[in-house]
């Protein structure tokens, strides 16, 4: 069985995609002896479709005054399955071991065999909150396997898709973060406006959450005139109404102070463990695959990718902040460039057989799909790997660097990693 391993050359500003064949076929040279990140992978390889645990096998921890805090797989309020063990001495976490797998969906295997069209119907559904993403990444695949290129109508307008999925998932973890600092008032305000940018999600693409409108080729649904009218003037309104709530948020002392120093990631940490997104670049990597690796229409823009170091929660919400003003900007900045046109491609009766990759950078970070066509047409191999998967490893090392246990739900909240998505 080929071992692919898909390893980003930063500097060159690439993807080094390798296939290589183990001693006997099945066994494989220990790649974190080199890339510290590639453990992960190298467990779930190991145990396929079960339970993993993230942070590696250590020693139990054993001593007077040290308990052990199981929480989960079944956790409160609307949380998904993780089993979270806490290992502490008085108030002190001094190691947090994530496990997931609890619900292995077997989304990855059960696409093996089914047209590419009808297997975006999982792809979607790999995690609700982030369909468009995933949808887009997968659909780059197919497209790059059979040399398509999309109308730059459809290719703007996936752009401005994108950014609204990054708008309300933003806007979702920074309710999530308020809260747990005990902004009560704040996080309902902050939800509030979450839930306005989702039925202007409906009102002009059909979906709250946008399932159905990426599609191989381009997109499903475009936007009318009136509808672009409409998309303009209340973005112009909602983004007056962000600001104002930024400025509570980060004016209020008891939450900057409960942040600030929190769940800190170092930067040789989130290097080594290979971090994405906004974990990542508050830690000071300075990596986002819309500028390093543009896809759509994004090479068309010219914006910032904000990066701090602190590494703290704090940090982590400032990143959230910033992108969320990128966002609205470039919201604005593709209705004005959007270019006339049509909004899907023609798609060839029956997709070449080969394999490709689709990436895309989700509110999460960079996400990767690997697809195989196999002569016949359908989906002879399937992969993806998660921006939240990238970062189970760096959440337990945040919690362990000299928190307490009631810093917990401000790390929890600051990373807010999904569990859908890696029980794939």
């Amino acid at each position: 069985m080929p071992l692919h391993v898909v390893i980003p050359a930063v500097e060159e500003k690439a993807y080094l995609h390798l296939a290589s064949m183990g001693p006997g076929g099945s066994d494989f040279p220990r790649l974190s002896r080199h890339f510290p990140a590639a453990a992960r992978y190298e467990r779930e390889i190991s145990g396929r479709s079960g339970p993993m645990r993230f942070g590696g096998e250590g020693a139990d921890l054993e001593g007077t005054g040290v308990r052990h805090f199981p929480l989960g797989p079944v956790r409160g309020d609307c949380n998904e399955a993780a089993g979270l063990l806490i290992d502490t001495a008085g108030e002190h976490i001094l190691r947090l071991t994530p496990t997931l797998g609890y619900k292995h969906r077997g989304l990855e295997e059960t696409a093996v065999g089914l047209a590419p069209e009808t297997a975006l119907l999982l792809v979607e559904r790999t995690a609700g909150s982030q369909a468009v993403a995933h949808a887009l990444a997968y659909c780059q695949a197919l497209e790059r396997l059979a040399g398509l290129e999309v109308p730059g109508r459809a290719a703007m307008l996936r752009v401005l898709l994108a950014e609204m999925e990054r708008l309300y998932g933003h806007l979702y973890d920074a309710a999530l973060m308020v809260n747990a600092a005990g902004h009560v008032v704040g996080a309902a305000r902050l939800d509030q406006l979450k839930e306005l940018f989702l039925r202007l999600n409906l009102s002009c693409f059909g979906h709250r959450y946008l399932f159905g409108v990426v599609v191989p080729g381009g997109v499903a649904r475009d936007l009318t005139p009136g509808q672009a009218s409409e998309l303009r003037a209340t973005v112009g309104l909602l983004t007056a109404q962000w600001r104002r709530l930024l400025t509570m948020v980060l004016g209020t002392p008891g939450i900057v102070d409960r942040w600030e120093t929190t769940g800190i990631v170092e930067y040789t940490e989130a290097w080594d463990l290979a971090a994405v997104g906004p974990v990542a670049r508050a830690a000071g990597v300075d990596r986002d695959v819309r500028r390093d690796h543009p896809y759509a229409a994004y090479a068309a823009f010219d914006f910032p990718v904000p990066v701090f170091r602190e590494g703290d929660a704090l940090a982590r919400f400032r990143i959230r902040a910033e992108e969320i003003a990128v966002s609205l900007q470039l919201v604005r900045d593709a209705l004005t460039q959007l270019p006339a046109g049509p909004v899907h491609g023609d798609i060839p009766p029956a997709w070449p057989a080969g394999e490709a990759l689709g990436w895309v950078e989700t509110p999460q970070g960079e996400t990767i799909h690997w697809v195989r066509v196999a002569a016949a047409g359908s989906i002879a191999g399937y992969r993806l790997r998660s921006a939240s998967f990238a970062n189970w490893d760096l959440f337990g090392h945040a919690a362990a660097s000299g928190n307490i246990m009631q810093d917990f739900p401000l790390i929890d909240t600051s990373f807010n990693l999904s569990c859908a998505d890696c029980d794939r």
